[in-house]
């Protein structure tokens, strides 16, 4: 069974915390095809665009960095191998290493 992206706006609409929301991204070409772009639309998100490559002012930038790391000190074979190391160290990644990365942005703004 194949789930779309489409199925969940219902939900992600439904849990919504404000009527106005923003999506935050730095404006890769994968934001900016035409199925993206209508997914956004139907959520109501507008977009508050960042300067690409800003991992300061984007945290998910730093733990993709943290997350290619160390799947690349991993050394997979194949791809199944990828797979499953990029799952596993998706999921040893911490909350507290990620927070450090909040923090480091806060202090920037201060």
């Amino acid at each position: 069974m194949t789930i779309s992206l489409r199925d969940y706006i219902p939900q992600v609409k439904e849990r919504m915390l404000t009527r106005f929301p923003y999506l935050i991204e730095d404006r890769p070409n994968v934001h900016k095809t035409d199925y993206v772009i209508e997914i956004k639309e139907s959520l109501g998100l507008r977009n508050l665009g960042l300067p690409p490559n800003s991992p300061d002012l984007n945290t998910i930038e730093n733990v993709w960095s943290i997350w290619k790391d160390r799947v690349a000190k991993r050394h997979s074979q194949n791809l199944n191998q990828l797979r499953e190391v990029g799952l596993q160290e998706w999921q040893n990644i911490t909350v507290n290493e990620i927070q450090v990365y909040f923090l480091v942005c806060h202090l920037g703004f201060k």
